[in-house]
């Protein structure tokens, strides 16, 4: 483990993630933009865009999904957002002086689960929170260790 110098940076991961998820220009896909109506009165059936529309014209409405434009552009989505999620998590690491070494990645990886499984119901700014305490934690039980065990 490397000397963790930049601990309580004061970066807000919770707004980086939403940047970058801007940046990518890639919004969550929703049902209804997938979705066309047909309506129908007296025999005759018309074609609407949204069911407010369809509804002016008749309360008699079927809705058809475009299922697999739908999925295939939630799993654009969700591609480009665990890729913003790395970087969220790469940020956090990279703030607490972990590198790229086995060591550290296996104790920044243990840590990080905890604390997402503690935090991440209130978002990153919360699972960083509980990293800094993780993190404290981890090289306090480390030096202590070290300082008995290892002569």
């Amino acid at each position: 483990m490397n000397n963790r110098s930049t601990k309580g940076n004061e970066m807000n991961f919770d707004e980086m993630y939403h940047n970058l998820m801007a940046e990518s220009g890639v919004e969550y896909p929703r049902d209804e933009d997938y979705t066309t109506y047909f309506a129908y009165k007296g025999g005759e059936s018309k074609k609407f865009n949204t069911r407010t529309e369809a509804q002016k014209f008749s309360s008699n409405i079927e809705a058809v999904k475009d299922k697999k434009a739908l999925g295939a552009q939630r799993k654009k989505y969700y591609e480009v957002e665990n890729e913003v999620v790395g970087k969220v998590i790469q940020a956090m690491k990279d703030d607490l002086g972990y590198d790229n070494s086995e060591e550290d990645k296996k104790v920044f990886d243990l840590i990080y689960s905890r604390a997402y499984e503690d935090g991440h119901s209130s978002g990153f700014n919360e699972v960083y929170n509980y990293l800094l305490d993780y993190d404290s934690f981890v090289k306090e039980t480390f030096d202590i260790f070290k300082k008995y065990h290892v002569k």
